[in-house]
């Protein structure tokens, strides 16, 4: 019921229409943003907004770059993939793969623990090269399952570009962050199973674009903070 909601929109920005306009719509039940805001407020701080974990994302990772992109958040439990154009949000959806279930996958295969698990994945990927390509053989069916799920959002953004106008026909590049997009070879996997480009993003470019701004982390450390970057961003105006 709309009265058990809070709700906000924005226009998004492309070629007029003469009979509508194209809006995002974001909407939450009361009762979990009233317990959010009361948490933060016990704790002492003062909310200045709050957003969706897709928008603080794309907030984040969009260069001002012309085009429509994926962006995707390789978290710990899941996997948060959203579609992007011109720096507007039209589509978010979540994959249920994330860094544990890598963790899963190697401690089974290999009958290690979760522990030693995550650090074969860290040092080895999917590279083929290490432990004769047993940690490589546990990550590709669900590295396989990731690519097969961002074909679906290719093949429907491709289908439904012509209701947006002013759409790009097709997705341009697809960007990775979270902590496991470092995951050596993944990019390259990813590239060649989509055919196309697929490349890590940068949390942090907009505040390197600032005065006197010295990251307290590297680029690849960067990746796991992406959304809380992206909500700061939105703090301060950036």
């Amino acid at each position: 019921p709309i009265e058990e909601l809070y709700f906000d929109y924005a226009i998004l920005p492309g070629k007029e229409a003469i009979d509508h306009l194209d809006l995002l719509v974001t909407a939450f039940p009361k009762t979990l943003i009233d317990s959010y805001v009361r948490v933060l407020e016990g704790a002492g701080f003062v909310p200045v907004a709050l957003e969706l974990e897709s928008q603080a994302i794309s907030h984040s990772l969009w260069g001002g770059e012309d085009g429509a992109f994926i962006f995707v958040d390789l978290g710990a439990t899941r996997t948060s993939s959203m579609i992007v154009v011109d720096g507007s949000l039209v589509f978010t959806i979540s994959i249920p793969i994330g860094g544990f279930e890598f963790n899963r996958a190697i401690a089974k295969h290999l009958n290690v623990s979760d522990e030693e698990a995550r650090k074969m994945k860290v040092v080895a990927g999917l590279s083929r090269q290490y432990k004769d390509g047993l940690v490589s053989e546990a990550l590709t069916p669900l590295v396989s399952a990731l690519s097969d799920e961002l074909k679906k959002q290719i093949t429907f953004y491709r289908e439904h570009s012509a209701h947006r106008h002013g759409m790009p026909a097709d997705i341009s590049a697809i960007v990775l962050s979270g902590g496991d997009a470092n995951l050596t070879g993944l990019t390259n996997y990813l590239s060649f199973t989509l055919g196309k480009e697929v490349k890590l993003g940068n949390p942090l470019s907009i505040l390197l674009r600032q005065k006197k701004f010295v990251p307290p982390f590297p680029k690849n450390k960067s990746l796991k903070y992406t959304t809380a970057i992206g909500s700061a961003l939105r703090g301060a105006g950036l």
